[in-house]
């Protein structure tokens, strides 16, 4: 038996494309979803692309984070706290009997800084693990590992849950297959990787009318500021001006799109909605997202830009600018072009 744990749409067109390569049959697959409501409604939209497995299993993380940022004091949060701790935990004992139950031979992840899926891995005997391509993520993962850091941990999360795992084997000491699109090139010494280029995906042989950013919470994060963000938007929008513009948010973009600049808001990955017809692009833009890198896999016939701008927000630190700065050099890798604003 092979599981699969996934918490987003990219993580589950991921876990597709693994089990192609590991040339694995539906009835020994298993898919289990952990995710908030509606990022996992967003998964759902994907079905007709995930195709059928023996067992799929949804276990929801109920919890309003929103809620627990208006109010920090009192007894409101403090029943917050206790209602989300109580919760996780029970979703994270369901899981220690399912893969129990299961005695996977390989375990698949699709996010390592995540506390369920980091339990999966303490708790899964397995000799196989696999780490799913997660974007830009996968890229620090491997960074760390390559220098011998482990990445980071949701640590609370990871305290309430240990007693679960009592005993077991740390994530930190299991060796890794990162399977991912990225053009990676180092990883941790007992790690091994191994690249794909999205073959489950058929994009159309020819490139249409659309110009297409897609967008990033560069604003929400305050890593840049809305002048300065909108700016590059309108830069690449003006380079492709016989095209029709569209502006692609992400999931956790909040931020007032301006007026002047079309907006179209979806739960299917962009690479999804390019395989279905439903975007024709001629030109994609972006700053960092991965959906540069695997539509330049996609659209060979696209022009695919990365626009590479100084991160003028109160929140851009050093290490959000050293990450920015990793990105476009993997895209740069990727055949991806750089546009230097």
């Amino acid at each position: 038996m092979n599981v699969f744990v996934v918490s987003t749409p990219f993580q589950a067109l991921s876990a597709v494309e693994a089990r192609v390569a590991w040339g694995l049959d539906d009835d020994e697959c298993h898919l289990i979803v952990v995710a908030p409501e509606e990022r996992a409604s967003a998964v759902r939209a994907l079905a007709p692309h995930l195709g059928t497995w023996s067992k799929q299993l949804w276990l929801a993380r109920k919890f309003d984070v929103a809620a627990r940022r208006r109010d920090r004091t009192g007894a409101r949060h403090l029943a917050g706290v206790a209602r989300r701790m109580w919760s996780e935990r029970s979703t994270a004992t369901a899981l220690t009997a399912l893969l129990r139950a299961a005695r996977p031979r390989r375990l698949f992840i699709g996010h390592w800084a995540d506390a369920f899926h980091q339990h999966c891995l303490a708790v899964c005997s397995t000799s196989e693990a696999v780490l799913l391509d997660d974007g830009m993520a996968t890229v620090e993962v491997a960074r760390l590992r390559a220098e011998g850091r482990p990445p980071r941990r949701q640590h609370r999360a990871w305290r309430e849950f240990r007693s679960l795992a009592f005993g077991l084997r740390r994530p930190d000491d299991v060796a890794l297959t990162i399977f991912t699109c990225l053009p990676i090139q180092r990883a941790g010494p007992r790690d091994r990787l191994r690249h794909h280029q999205f073959s489950t995906i058929t994009a159309p042989s020819t490139s249409g009318n659309d110009a297409v950013f897609v967008g990033q919470p560069c604003v929400d994060f305050g890593w840049m500021t809305a002048d300065s963000y909108w700016s590059c938007v309108r830069r690449f929008f003006a380079a492709h001006a016989r095209a029709r513009p569209l502006y692609l948010p992400h999931p956790r973009e909040v931020a007032l799109t301006p007026g002047d600049i079309a907006c179209e808001r979806s739960l299917v990955p962009v690479e999804v909605r390019v395989a279905n017809g439903e975007l024709r692009p001629c030109a994609v833009g972006g700053l960092t997202s991965t959906a540069l890198v695997s539509l330049r896999l996609l659209l060979p016939h696209a022009d695919v830009v990365a626009l590479r701008t100084e991160l003028d927000g109160p929140a851009a630190t050093v290490g959000v600018k050293g990450r920015f700065a990793a990105a476009w050099d993997i895209a740069a890798a990727a055949g991806v072009t750089i546009d230097s604003v």
